[in-house]
């Protein structure tokens, strides 16, 4: 049943085992985050097209207000970690769940790219960054009410991570890809994308499950970061997409860093901050390039964030005129949590992100709104890992 008390309630008082938090009071951090969640749920989170018992995060203009799965996966990350008694979030976790569960495909458990304000799919391929998400969040879950109720948590997660190993784990590389599903519109899956590769899950499931593939996707993972790295060592950045062997253009898709790849910096920066160095020197390297490069590049605008372009070359020069500057600022700002020496980015990254409101028109829309949210959980220090971290139930809270 749903309703039970939280082992990890919002506000999170477990904090990260390595990095900065900006300098501004945890209270006002909390405050700020609280006030975006609820504008983000009151615009995006939706019934309409559901079955009863579903909620779904809406995709706005981006997707004709209809649901994407990397949609999904965001709603349950942010579900799981803003639990407490006055959220609501473990009955919407739960709905959200159902809504995946009843737009996956039956042959691999997997959720459809895309479906309409109406429910009805509109694809049958994976794109398995949201079903990632899903199953982190189902792990966590478990650790957050534990799985005695109508959901087992656990056992859902290790299915799910079970299926994703199966059907996105492109093998030999081990780099996680579109390439090992059915592809009934005939399309060319030699490459695959940077912001698939999320290294801090991969060492969860393979603690998790006892799988050790999992161990060879996050060095995968590493290996990919550390060829950008090498490439580009003033920026380290990574683009959209890239071949599956060579690591170079693939697809027919530019060779930018941009709306997908900005998710990178994030997604290796949480690695750092749950596991630290013990691995790779790259889980602080990485992001760290990361943030120095948009540091110099934030200078060069007089740090007015606005004009933050939608569209890089790997070597960080904007080749846009377009701006796009709440998901590229919500992204680089875990990055300037692995080292001091970033601080300012950290800080006014802060400011600027704590001061945007969910809207449906540009700079905002689903996908920025949402990143930007994403962003604010992690800078402010509430999205610790679970699994390492003593509960701190609100009975026992100080």
């Amino acid at each position: 049943m749903t309703g039970r008390r939280e082992n990890y309630p919002f506000p999170h008082r477990g904090g990260y085992k390595q990095g900065f938090l900006p300098n501004r009071s945890r209270e006002k951090m909390n405050r700020d985050l609280q006030h975006l969640y609820e504008s983000w749920k009151a615009l995006y989170l939706t019934t309409e097209g559901c079955l009863e018992g579903e909620l779904r995060v809406s995709g706005g203009n981006c997707y004709q207000f209809g649901t994407c799965s990397e949609g999904t996966g965001y709603g349950m990350l942010l579900s799981v970690y803003m639990a407490n008694a006055q959220n609501h979030a473990h009955e919407e976790f739960d709905s959200i769940f159902r809504y995946y569960k009843n737009h996956s495909l039956p042959e691999c458990g997997l959720m459809r790219w895309e479906a309409d304000r109406t429910g009805k799919d509109l694809s049958e391929y994976v794109a398995p960054d949201g079903d990632l998400d899903v199953a982190f969040a189902l792990l966590a879950a478990h650790r957050q009410w534990g799985s005695e109720g109508e959901i087992c948590y656990l056992e859902e997660g290790k299915t799910l991570v079970g299926n994703l190993m199966a059907y996105t784990v492109n093998k030999p590389q081990y780099l996680i890809a579109r390439a090992q599903l059915e592809n009934p519109e005939g399309l060319s899956w030699d490459y695959t994308m940077s912001s698939y590769q999320i290294p801090a899950y991969a060492r969860l499931f393979a603690e998790i499950t006892g799988d050790a593939g999992w161990k060879e996707v996050r060095d995968a993972a590493y290996r990919l970061f550390a060829y950008f790295y090498k490439l580009n060592p003033d920026t380290a950045l990574a683009p959209f997409v890239f071949h599956l062997d060579t690591f170079g253009p693939g697809g027919g898709k530019p060779y930018v860093f941009s709306y997908d790849s900005c998710r990178v910096p994030w997604r290796t920066a949480l690695d750092y901050l749950w596991y630290g160095t013990d691995e790779t020197g790259l889980a602080h390297d990485y992001p760290h390039r990361n943030a120095v490069w948009f540091s110099r590049y934030m200078e060069s605008l007089n740090w007015d964030f606005d004009r933050v372009s939608e569209r890089f070359l790997l070597s960080g020069m904007p080749v846009s005129e377009k701006c796009s500057p709440r998901n590229i600022a919500a992204m680089l700002a875990p990055a300037a949590m692995v080292d001091e020496s970033t601080r300012e980015l950290l800080d006014r990254s802060y400011d600027y992100l704590s001061r945007q409101e969910p809207m449906l028109e540009w700079p905002g829309d689903y996908f920025q709104d949402t990143l930007v949210l994403l962003g604010m959980l992690t800078i402010t220090g509430n999205m610790p890992n679970f699994y390492t971290t003593e509960p701190y139930p609100a009975d026992k809270a100080l």
